[in-house]
């Protein structure tokens, strides 16, 4: 018996955890708009439109809410350790959710947080992927008490088409 719980722990340990394609989009759809300056397209949530100050999206009426890309010339290894729980506890944000995922064929994290700032509270989700050269992180937030906003900008960001 010991010898078969030993086998199974080693079996574990050899194979590898997969991690979860973020979505099965092989091309860019008629709903997918390019993020200017991007290789990024996203499908936007309703009332979300292109910003003028940034790379990404903003709702039309609530200021608070928007979809943001930022290029980073790091390295995806390094840009994820800079995302470890200490850091993000510092920086007062609260992970809900973490987790492996693939973005067309490249390594990405995905993560659920909440960051308290004076009396609001905001829900973020940071998709981040890339590889030893670049990493691409997207980032969506909005206020915590409009949970059909944040539902819909996890949506849009999942939505994440990369041309290559």
């Amino acid at each position: 018996m010991l010898k078969k719980i030993f086998l199974l722990l080693f079996i574990f340990t050899i194979i590898p955890v997969s991690s979860q394609l973020i979505n099965s989009y092989k091309n860019i759809t008629e709903k997918h708009v390019k993020i200017s300056g991007s290789k990024i397209a996203l499908i936007p949530p309703n009332n979300f439109s292109q910003s003028k100050d940034f790379s990404g999206f903003q709702h039309e009426n609530k200021n608070n809410s928007k979809i943001f890309l930022t290029a980073i010339p790091e390295s995806l290894s390094n840009t994820y350790s800079g995302l470890n729980a200490r850091n993000l506890v510092e920086s007062g944000l609260k992970t809900v959710l973490k987790k492996e995922v693939i973005v067309n064929d490249l390594k990405g994290y995905l993560y659920n947080l909440e960051q308290k700032v004076s009396e609001l509270t905001f829900s973020k989700t940071i998709l981040i992927f890339g590889n030893t050269s670049k990493t691409t992180m997207i980032t969506g937030i909005n206020l915590k008490d409009s949970p059909e906003t944040s539902k819909s900008i996890k949506e849009s960001i999942l939505s994440v088409f990369v041309k290559n």
